[in-house]
């Protein structure tokens, strides 16, 4: 092998280390964005930061992978790049939370018997139970409807879902929502057969 030969294999090999981190670092990014868009609180600012950071170490990691090889791009440069404008796009389509949802939608079903026939103390310690892929601090009943609290849903106020007897408004009144205790609006996003993914801030 020329000195050329093991000068450029040396070059690769040591831009392929950086380039697995990258990669390591771009999954593991793109997986936490996923579990926040799953959730049924409105955490835009951490979707933002996670989107960010994806699509910056995806596309360094690209540009690093075709300087690696001496004719230029990598053949995977294309389908790397496409990669973060997918999961971009799936993150706003709410994908995450139609997955999640759809295989935990029979388990809030069945526990709808479980219900409080009344909301008490939402600040109140609450033990969190397990329905479907969601942990749940809290079921109860206000207004005819099904409130389900989630334990990660909103940082500063409540989210979970909720069994509506009637259609609710894409953003309701804090004076409708169980406990009095949240100033702001009420935005609910229906998820299909009466269900909907509700967020509420103090």
């Amino acid at each position: 092998m020329s000195t050329k030969a093991r000068s450029q294999e040396r070059d690769a090999g040591s831009t392929r280390r950086p380039l697995v981190f990258l990669c390591l670092f771009a999954t593991a990014t793109l997986l936490l964005a996923a579990w926040i868009a799953s959730l049924p609180g409105t955490a835009v600012l951490w979707l933002i930061g996670c989107g960010c950071a994806v699509v910056t170490t995806v596309v360094a990691g690209v540009v690093a992978g075709a300087r690696a090889r001496p004719g230029g791009r990598a053949p995977w440069f294309a389908i790397a790049a496409l990669t973060p404008v997918i999961a971009l796009v799936a993150l706003c389509a709410g994908l995450p939370l139609s997955v999640r949802w759809g295989v935990s939608q029979s388990a809030f079903e069945r526990a709808l018997g479980d219900a409080e026939p009344s909301c008490p103390d939402l600040e109140a310690p609450h033990d969190p139970r397990l329905v479907g892929a969601y942990r749940v601090t809290l079921i109860c009943r206000h207004a005819g409807n099904v409130f389900f609290f989630e334990v990660h849903g909103e940082p500063d106020g409540f989210a979970g879902f909720v069994r509506a007897r009637q259609a609710l408004p894409e953003q309701g009144r804090p004076d409708d929502f169980p406990g009095g205790v949240v100033g702001g609006p009420v935005h609910y996003r229906s998820l299909g057969d009466g269900w909907y993914a509700f967020s509420a801030i103090y």
